[in-house]
């Protein structure tokens, strides 16, 4: 009896299957090495929280693609001051505000993000397709919602106000921030490329803030759902595949 033959797109599908596995192991090696030496080994993820006065979270983004520049100006407010008997050096002990800016964009391809609804592995193509219905966004989508959480975190709704975090584990630096430049442009040049230029200032570290940052918990929620976005825009990418290999058996 003659064995099957698969067909080369079929073969192609099974390779970028295997190939997406291979980059979840070791996006997952990275995850590890990083929740256990954070100063040694950097985990490219960033994220933003947007919360209430009370911590409680509204918004929570991750970058489904990082930023093309991230900016950290760790700046002294020492005051050095030359005397007549000699130099005088004044420093001070609390935290000291840091400049951060933040440039990129997203590419013109559609992307899936996850926000702070939880979205569950689909079970058919079917599912899939209603899932991202929910959550595909453009490059432009994304930049628009960058701003709205730019904007709400400099707001106050009546009697409520929010706060802005920034998890950057790329440096393992994660603070507290004020928002205080919001810039988008395009060129013409690179037609449907929406870039954002965001500048804030860090005003405590997110570890003092009620105990509101924990390191290993976050990573592992920014890790699934780094994991998920790829699992998710792989099914949309092969979708066409996917139904080949339903329809061949």
């Amino acid at each position: 009896m003659a064995g099957s033959r698969i067909s080369p797109e079929n073969n192609a599908l099974l390779a970028e299957v295997a190939r997406l596995r291979d980059q979840l192991l070791v996006s997952g090696g990275q995850a590890l090495l990083h929740a256990q030496y954070p100063n040694d080994f950097e985990y490219y993820l960033c994220a933003f929280e947007l919360t209430d006065f009370n911590d409680t979270t509204i918004e929570y983004f991750i970058f489904p693609v990082n930023p093309d520049n991230i900016s950290i100006n760790n700046q002294s407010i020492t005051n050095v001051q030359k005397s007549q008997a000699g130099v005088t050096s004044l420093s001070n002990a609390t935290f000291v505000p840091i400049d951060i800016q933040i440039s990129g964009s997203f590419g013109r391809k559609l992307r899936l993000i996850t926000r702070t609804e939880k979205v569950s592995l689909p079970t058919s193509l079917s599912s899939v397709v209603s899932e991202v219905n929910k959550i595909v966004k453009t490059g432009y989508g994304m930049v628009k919602l960058l701003e709205r959480m730019f904007d709400k975190s400099v707001t106050i709704d009546g009697d409520t106000s929010y706060r802005l975090y920034f998890y950057n584990y790329a440096f393992n630096a994660h603070y507290l921030v004020e928002g205080m430049l919001f810039n988008a442009s395009i060129d013409k040049n690179e037609n449907m490329i929406w870039k954002y230029n965001m500048v804030f200032k860090a005003i405590a570290p997110a570890e003092s803030i009620n105990g509101k940052f924990d390191r290993k918990a976050s990573l592992k929620k920014g890790f699934w759902n780094k994991a998920k976005n790829k699992i998710l825009n792989f099914t949309m990418t092969a979708k066409n595949d996917f139904s080949l290999v339903f329809n061949n058996g």
